[in-house]
């Protein structure tokens, strides 16, 4: 069997990019399949004839760079030439929502139109879910479904767990999340002095970084932050932060040095702590400091496409997850085996399933350790990859 070049463009080096492309393709071997991963850092590498040539499948993520209509003329003769397969992959939908803080800018440079055109050019797509995967369809009916997964061997994923006498419950997430975390609102503000003495609420990914006029990135004023709107929602408006001292020093907004990431000795006990983002090969590690993760997600029509991450994510860890009654959450989490499913009409089931698993320390663990073997069984990088491989040889030869 003659050996497959596969060329895996990488053109996202955040969650996503990690996710989808540089993590299951710069550890995917196979003596049959040879990968060649081109960031797009590298300018010394051109799509052209002689670097082609030799190449069996091109895989990058949503759109090729190709910056004018003659260089994507000459990269279609050269496909065409040479029978190169190309294989895109799409993580999420494509069209967002009204809410979402980049919805006013996703039509610049026609760039919904962009992604479908890409779509449709692709010989093969590659997905995270069936919803997502029934919506591709509409436009390439060539879909495969490679599911978000872990590579348990990286030092991230495995965990190293704080020791804690209270139940710590997590958010970690992103500035896009706004209207999500507004179903836990009505819950947190039931959070009485048994919760906040018993339990502890971490948000992470706290980040003030936003881009100038000029593109470069700088630190946010904070009054104006989605951020602060998060720690709002997370702190009953700062209700639920007792101690004036540790009050004034979240609103000073320091992340207390490098590799710290937000952690203070000195309130370490207080209910609400907040940790600040992480880089993309580190920031698994925050499931150190849980024991439940939180998940809150709208029942919106782009947040039926997305995956079940956090799920894969907080089993990896051994934590039981609350999460939001719909897709995708309802693929793995079974309620009140592994996690809890909270519906969207319920305003205080989060504060209800937060306090059984602080009532019940028991039930985090054995829940957590369902979640783990759904994890196991389903969403290890090993297993993943080995689709991922089975997939290559089918369509190379």
């Amino acid at each position: 069997m003659s050996k497959i070049n596969i060329l895996v463009i990488g053109n996202d080096f955040n969650g996503v990019g990690y996710y989808r492309v540089n993590s299951p393709y710069l550890t995917l071997s196979d003596p049959n399949i040879n990968i060649k991963y081109l960031p797009l850092s590298d300018f010394t590498f051109i799509l052209n004839e002689e670097s082609l040539k030799d190449i069996q499948i091109i895989i990058y993520q949503k759109t090729l760079p190709l910056r004018t209509k003659e260089e994507l003329d000459n990269f279609i003769k050269i496909k065409t030439k040479y029978d190169i397969k190309i294989v895109i992959d799409i993580d999420d939908y494509w069209d967002l929502d009204k809410n979402h803080p980049h919805h006013s800018t996703n039509n610049t440079n026609n760039r919904l139109e962009l992604i479908i055109n890409n779509i449709k050019f692709a010989d093969y797509i590659s997905t995270t879910t069936p919803f997502l995967a029934d919506k591709i369809k509409e436009y390439n009916s060539s879909v495969v479904i490679f599911e978000n997964a872990v590579n348990l061997k990286e030092t991230q994923w495995i965990p190293n767990k704080i020791k804690s006498e209270k139940t710590r419950f997590l958010w970690g997430g992103g500035i896009t999340h706004l209207y999500d975390l507004q179903l836990v609102e009505d819950s947190l503000k039931l959070s009485n002095n048994d919760l906040i003495d018993k339990a502890q609420l971490y948000m992470c990914g706290f980040d003030l970084r936003v881009q100038d006029k000029n593109g470069n990135m700088i630190i946010g004023d904070p009054r104006i932050s989605y951020w602060t709107k998060f720690e709002k929602i997370f702190t009953n408006n700062y209700q639920s932060i007792k101690n004036k001292e540790y009050l004034k020093w979240v609103k000073e907004y320091l992340d207390n040095g490098e590799g710290v990431f937000g952690y203070n000795e000195e309130f370490k006990d207080e209910f609400y702590q907040r940790r600040w983002t992480k880089p993309i090969l580190t920031y698994g590690t925050m499931y150190n400091e849980a024991d439940v993760v939180l998940a809150p997600l709208k029942n919106t029509y782009f947040n039926s496409m997305k995956s079940q991450l956090k799920v894969i994510e907080a089993g990896a860890y051994k934590c039981p997850i609350i999460a939001s009654n719909h897709s995708p959450y309802t693929i793995d989490v079974i309620d009140g085996k592994n996690g809890f499913l909270i519906d969207e009409n319920d305003r205080y089931g989060w504060y209800n399933k937060m306090k059984f698993f602080v009532e019940n320390p028991n039930a985090v663990i054995d829940m957590g350790e369902a979640l783990y073997e759904v994890v196991m069984e389903k969403y290890t990088l090993e297993k993943i990859n080995a689709k991922r491989i089975d997939f290559i040889k089918i369509i190379a030869y």
